[in-house]
């Protein structure tokens, strides 16, 4: 399947690059993960969908970040509660 650019990439690409912090929200299934995945191929990845990551991000910051060097895209997908 190929990808469909979106009108929102260059937006992005200048937002990530003037700033330390880049959050993008949306419903689910709408392509969010697959947005970041293509306009930033290089960025280390982090998926919440694992308890220990979670744990570890909340209890263990600088441990985390050690292992999970900038640029980093955390995504965010596992049980709210957790």
């Amino acid at each position: 399947m190929s990808y469909i650019e979106r009108a929102i990439s260059q937006v992005i690409k200048q937002r990530a690059a003037a700033s330390k912090c880049l959050l993008l929200t949306g419903a689910r299934q709408v392509g969010k993960s697959t947005l970041v995945n293509h306009v930033f191929p290089d960025f280390n990845k982090a998926n919440f969908d694992d308890r220990m990551t979670r744990l570890q991000a909340r209890e263990e910051l600088g441990l985390f970040f050690l292992n999970n060097p900038r640029p980093l895209f955390i995504e965010r997908n596992g049980p709210q509660g957790s």
